[in-house]
This record gives C-alpha cells, structure tokens and sequence, in this order.
C-alpha cells in the first residue's frame, strides 16, 4: 500500500518529520514512514497507539492531499471575538459606570445589558452565557439575596416597606431592601 510509495514522496515525508513541531503532526508522519518500510496497518496502529481506522484516514488524506492532508489545522468553533484591549476598556467601563450612563436601559450590570454595550462599542454580538463569563472576569459574581432577613423584626420591614413606596412613585424598577 505506502510500500510502493515514489521515493520522492518518501523524501518530502522524511523533511516534512524533521520540520515538525507538533506532536500529532510528528505522530502522522511517523505511522506512514513506518508503513513506507513495511510495517503492516495493524504494527504501525499499535507502535503509535492509535486505531486503525485512524491510521487509515491519515493514509486517505495523505493520498488526497500531500503533506497538508495530514497536517495540524487549526481548531474550528467560536473563538475570541474581543482583543485584551477591548476587554480592558470593557472592564474600565462596567466597573466605573451604570448602564443608564452608556444610554443603555436599567440601573444595574446583567449579562443582558454587557451584550448591548458590546454590541453598541464593537458592533459585535455576544451571547447572554458569553457576556455573563464577562461580568464574572470583570469581578462581578450572581447574588440572589434571601427573600427576608430572619433576624429583621417583620414590623420593622413593614414600617420600611411603607415609607420606601411613599418615598419613591416613579421608580421603575422593583427595589428591594435587604439588611
């Protein structure tokens, strides 16, 4: 099968090991020089550890493709949409403002309002698990406080109740008080 490789093949497999930094990438050119002198599919799988179906991919793309087809490729998926500079100044900005400072609609920081503001300042688009990964690096961290505090006397928070609702009709926001 590689037995019968051209040699010039065999030579560009030899230089392409000598160049290789990576590990898998040594591993595949290794498996197929083996199978260049000889060694059979299931010595070669064994020697490197690896399936044979495996070492048989290795072999399709190395047919399909040359050295590129056995070759590292970089990882697909989301990768980093924000540099470390936007991230600082992202950081400077949740950290020192409130959202209804950057025109935004609300008093306080959610993953919500990060996506926004990332969308407003870098016109990219961030999702509500990715902004909250945000917060949680920029220090912030999810706190849902107790309902009632045990140790508050209930007249107490009634009386407080009270004078919170006479003092501020046109708020908004739902604002509790917990101490």
């Amino acid at each position: 099968m590689m037995k019968n490789l051209p040699r010039e093949q065999v030579i560009l497999l030899e230089d392409a090991f000598k160049k290789a930094r990576k590990k898998k990438e040594l591993l595949r050119i290794q498996a197929l020089l083996l199978l260049t002198q000889g060694y059979k599919q299931e010595e070669v799988a064994k020697i490197v550890r690896i399936s044979i179906q495996a070492l048989r991919n290795w072999i399709t793309a190395f047919r399909k493709h040359g050295i590129v087809g056995i070759l590292e490729k970089g990882q697909p998926g989301n990768h980093r949409k924000l540099t470390n500079n936007q991230k600082e100044r992202l950081t400077i900005l949740i950290t020192t403002k409130t959202p209804s400072q950057l025109t935004l609609v609300g008093n306080f920081w959610n993953p919500s309002l990060v996506s926004q503001l990332i969308q407003n300042e870098y016109h990219i688009s961030y999702q509500r698990e990715a902004s909250r990964k945000l917060l949680h690096a920029c220090g912030f961290s999810f706190h849902k406080p107790n309902k009632v505090n045990n140790r508050q006397k209930t007249t107490d928070r009634l009386r407080f109740t009270q004078t919170l609702k006479k003092d501020s009709p046109s708020t908004r926001e739902v604002i509790r008080w917990y101490w």
